[in-house]
């Protein structure tokens, strides 16, 4: 019952987003949030989260993947991120993981970029995706790439980089061959609190956010009242 409550409660949300994206307010430096799985769009292991606005902090809810898969972070809604920063790259990482020994920034991928702007569009086709309908499978799929994109699987025991829809997605990727990371970004996050063997201000898993201007919010409405109406299916 409880996890029927929390995918209604989802997906009124992402209602929200839909219905004024004119109004939408973008996150910022210093916001606090939480995570929660998006029911149908992936597993625990991986694929979307919704984030959310907490405290006293005022944003448009939004959908999010992550860029770490070595860093931890707790979707059950209610453990409070805070934002540090809004950049190009994801924070604390070694050159194992993708990044810099020195600077400890690895930079987003200009793939990574263009895939999560097409998975808000809902745009299957482009992704590589219309061979699987089933919405886990998309969201597994889009996360897999990132974080083989990202270099967050480098020994390979996680599958990142040789699960078959992954491949088809960074295969789409390769060929879209994007020039930059648009108005894509890192967020990066800190724990707020002593909790799950982290202490407050360690850092948490980056996240993606999208800087959405008025043209691209209409078309981020189009794909999550896609996924919308893919989770009444399921449920129907």
């Amino acid at each position: 019952m409880f996890r029927k409550l929390m995918g209604v409660s989802v997906f009124l949300l992402l209602l929200s987003l839909v219905a004024s994206p004119a109004q939408a307010v973008p996150i910022f430096e210093g916001a606090f949030l939480t995570v929660t799985d998006v029911p149908g769009q992936g597993t625990t292991a991986g694929g979307a989260y919704l984030i959310a606005p907490a405290r006293d902090s005022v944003f448009t809810p939004f959908i999010s993947f992550c860029l770490q898969e070595t860093e931890a972070i707790v979707k059950n809604g209610f453990e409070v991120f805070q934002v540090v920063g809004i950049t190009t790259w994801a924070e604390m990482e070694m050159a194992a993981t993708g990044g810099d020994d020195v600077t400890l920034k690895d930079p987003v991928d200009a793939k990574t970029a263009w895939i999560y702007q097409k998975y808000l569009e809902g745009d299957w086709a482009a992704l590589g995706l219309t061979a699987w309908t089933n919405g886990d499978v998309r969201g597994n799929a889009v996360q897999k790439a990132i974080w083989c994109l990202e270099g967050e699987d480098p020994t390979g025991l996680a599958g990142a980089c040789s699960y078959l829809p992954a491949k088809n997605v960074m295969d789409a990727a390769e060929l879209a061959m994007p020039a930059g990371l648009g108005d894509v970004r890192s967020l990066n996050l800190i724990w707020t609190r002593n909790a799950y063997g982290h202490l407050a201000g360690d850092p948490a898993q980056d996240v993606l956010t999208h800087a959405a201007e008025p043209a691209s919010l209409i078309l981020l409405g189009t794909g999550l009242v896609g996924l919308g109406s893919a989770w009444r299916k399921r449920r129907g």
